[in-house]
């Protein structure tokens, strides 16, 4: 008589893996990694075994191997390249960026991980270069820095790297990627200037920043004001280097009472008209954080810190589950601002 009941079929482990293709339980590892220690013919096959055999990783054991220490101190599990396009040096001290790929270094250090910056510049060639360096190297996981106005995108093939863009300015292919809430930024930075009293609040900016974070800065600029008053001025001026006459113009026939900006220079230009901030005109930066503005100013810190950090924790999620090459879905992961005080607005306008 047989017994009743059912008997759990075996887990599939890597050494089975491993020994039906024919080599080492390092060779296994390796190419799930997507090594190029391992031939990219070779990882086609085993890759493809694991998938008929039905082996998966146990994500609860990955982690306790990944805690091991093999030596005093954090065990070190691989490298990341945080990759820059920028023209000049100067570029590189901009201190949102300073602070993003301090966030970057100190979290991969935490995880394990160690950070290297490469810098290829605006053109594609060097782009294309620094993919072969990566490749030997072994380097699988990359964070890409806010590109300027002349990058929308790096040429080369995504498919060896696991890649997450530390902001939405960067067009395809559509990877994960980290960027700060610029919508609710702006809707916050306005209600704030509607608590104190303020009227007749303008937003004073450059076509190309609008674009840089798709229109967000407007479209929340505009719904806080509608939101209290359905009929209220709407009062946006585009910004040019030298348009001083055409700004200062724009202040006194709009009759702006408070001034939203990003531009340090704006802040000289009332003042260059005679006005007094706060006392005759309010100011606001929807992006002032740590020394990016010479003076203390009223606004939104967009912690560029805690989205490097935040850029770092993405791409080691994706090398963790192995999730190499463009994604089907793009995950967008928003860091909340916070306000940084009244300095350069009146209490009681």
């Amino acid at each position: 008589m047989k017994k009743s009941g059912s008997s759990k079929s075996r887990v599939i482990t890597m050494r089975d893996v491993a020994a039906r293709a024919g080599v080492s339980v390092m060779t296994v590892s390796l190419a799930l990694k997507n090594s190029p220690r391992v031939s990219q013919e070779r990882r086609k096959v085993i890759q493809a075994l694991v998938k008929k055999m039905g082996y998966h990783i146990n994500p609860l054991v990955s982690r306790l191997l990944s805690e091991l220490p093999r030596h005093s101190g954090r065990q070190y599990h691989e490298t990341l390249a945080y990759v820059t396009a920028y023209r000049s040096q100067q570029s590189l001290q901009d201190p949102y960026l300073v602070k993003l790929e301090k966030g970057l270094q100190e979290r991969g250090r935490e995880l394990g991980y160690q950070v290297e910056t490469f810098n290829v510049g605006p053109e594609q060639g060097p782009a294309k270069r620094l993919q072969e360096i990566l490749k030997a190297r072994g380097i699988r996981g990359i964070v890409i820095a806010p590109f300027r106005d002349e990058v929308r995108h790096l040429s080369w093939d995504y498919r060896n790297f696991a890649c997450v863009a530390a902001s939405k300015r960067f067009t395809k292919p559509a990877i994960d990627c980290v960027v700060p809430n610029h919508y609710a930024n702006m809707f916050q930075s306005v209600r704030n200037m509607l608590r104190l009293g303020y009227q007749r609040i303008g937003l004073a900016v450059k076509r190309v920043a609008l674009v840089r974070n798709e229109f967000r800065w407007m479209g929340a600029y505009a719904a806080a004001l509608l939101e209290r008053e359905p009929s209220g001025p709407i009062l946006i001026h585009e910004l040019a280097e030298d348009g001083f006459k055409s700004f200062a113009r724009w202040i006194q026939t709009s009759k702006v009472d408070a001034v939203i900006s990003p531009n340090e220079f704006v802040f000289d230009w009332i003042e260059k008209m005679g006005l007094s901030i706060p006392r005759d005109m309010g100011f606001v930066a929807p992006s002032c954080g740590e020394n990016e503005f010479s003076r203390p100013v009223s606004g939104i810190n967009e912690r560029a810190y805690d989205v490097g950090s935040a850029a770092c924790d993405l791409l080691v999620a994706r090398l963790i589950r192995n999730e190499i090459g463009v994604p089907d879905l793009q995950k967008i992961l928003v860091v909340p601002g916070t306000w940084s005080g009244n300095s350069t607005l009146k209490t009681q306008p």
